[in-house]
């Protein structure tokens, strides 16, 4: 049974490209940056410029790495093809 005082899911009160839906958490911008570019490192200077600050490169690489390695296992438990051109190990491979 659901208390009617149940404070209702609010967005980050953060500035981030793609808002989580928590209560009252802090988003991470970097990861923010990293979803919005995954396999578009073309784009990604071009977002850094709009977003207006300081990005370290490294971290959100690293997200990329991390992302693409958690979606291969997901792909691969629904019965989808990650090697597939345009997918996770495109990606990955794109990193080395």
């Amino acid at each position: 049974m659901v208390s009617a005082r149940a404070e209702p899911r609010r967005l980050c009160q953060e500035p981030c490209a793609v808002p989580c839906r928590v209560v009252s958490c802090r988003g991470d911008a970097l990861y923010d940056l990293a979803t919005l570019t995954l396999g578009h490192e073309e784009h990604l200077g071009d977002v850094i410029v709009g977003y207006g600050a300081d990005v370290d490169l490294d971290v959100i690489r690293a997200w990329w790495s991390l992302r693409s390695l958690l979606g291969v296992r997901w792909l691969i438990e629904h019965g989808f093809d990650p090697s597939a051109p345009g997918c996770e190990v495109d990606v990955l491979r794109s990193r080395m």
